[in-house]
């Protein structure tokens, strides 16, 4: 089982049935009880899960990455579409990303203690830049503004 695999399986939805990929709205540093306590929704079922990581620095070295690249998808659609509204800084309680996804429209909130903000910072770079395209009503692809088809699927996109 590779890096990956391991992290998708252990950050999956707890219903039996649905299996979704859990999409982190929270990480608090839980210095108590050494690990990370993180908040995650299933974009499938709609439940929200309260699970933990482990805080050490070489296995946040590991998750990190995958968690942190799922913390960008919108809840309510599954895509990875979502803009930053709004960011809200305080040293105490760490960061508040407020987001609106690109294609449904819908907004969200992301919270992250300071401690892992650097990690996810060029990601919020990213997301703050990210403009605001169409998305083709089948396959769910960005479509380039003044096209006429998709250019993934070749559905026929209104202007």
């Amino acid at each position: 089982m590779s890096e990956k695999e391991f992290w998708q399986k252990k950050f999956a939805c707890g219903d039996r049935y649905c299996k979704g990929q859990l999409i982190p709205l929270e990480l608090h540093d839980n210095k108590k009880q050494g690990n990370v306590k993180a908040i995650g929704k299933c974009p499938v079922c709609k439940k929200t899960w309260t699970f933990s990581l482990p805080s050490d620095k070489e296995t946040v070295e590991k998750w990190a990455p995958y968690i942190f690249d799922q913390m960008f998808t919108c809840t309510t659609c599954g895509s990875k579409t979502l803009k930053q509204v709004n960011l809200v800084i305080n040293p105490k309680t760490g960061y508040k990303i407020d987001v609106k996804c690109t294609r449904c429209n819908q907004p969200g909130e992301r919270n992250v203690d300071a401690e892992y903000f650097h990690l996810i910072g060029n990601r919020v770079l990213e997301i703050t830049s990210r403009e605001v395209t169409r998305y083709c009503p089948n396959c769910g692809k960005p479509v380039p503004s003044g096209s006429i088809k998709c250019p993934s699927c070749g559905v026929a996109v209104k202007k």
